[in-house]
């Protein structure tokens, strides 16, 4: 764990809990860790941890992800995504850099990306794009 000065401001972490469930989207520009149950889209502009026992049915937008429990759907992430040896993963995987351990299971499709986008991502440059303000040869990226 990090040290932090008596001045600083130690990290903020949304977390579900092992035993809660969230339903829905799940949304923060801080860490979040899911030891619980999300059903439904996670989007994290920092790091999405899924711990062993954590279970995800739906996506995974981030900017980085370490996952050792489950997850059925898809899982965009702009940087490194880590699939621990416990890690359970049936879908879609689009990321930058993808480090898989031994033991993990993954089913489904990989696309690596050097500039993954996030859903958010695209959301932004479209509305940009339809008000003329993203030039052509970026939108098109």
């Amino acid at each position: 764990m990090a040290k932090h000065s008596a001045n600083s401001v130690p990290p903020k972490v949304n977390i579900i809990d092992t035993g809660a469930t969230f339903e829905g989207t799940l949304s923060a520009n801080s860490d979040i860790r899911i030891s619980g149950t999300v059903n439904g889209l996670i989007q994290g502009s920092a790091a999405v941890v899924v711990s062993h026992g954590g279970t995800v049915v739906g996506d995974v937008h981030a900017k980085r992800a370490t996952i050792a429990g489950k997850i059925k759907g898809s899982i965009i992430v702009k940087e490194q995504l880590l699939l621990k040896g416990t890690a359970l993963i049936e879908g879609t995987i689009t990321a930058a850099r993808l480090v898989v351990e031994d033991g993990a299971l993954f089913n489904g499709d990989c696309n690596m990306q050097r500039n993954a986008k996030t859903k958010k991502d695209v959301v932004i440059t479209t509305a940009l794009n339809k008000r003329g303000l993203v030039p052509a040869k970026s939108a098109a990226q």
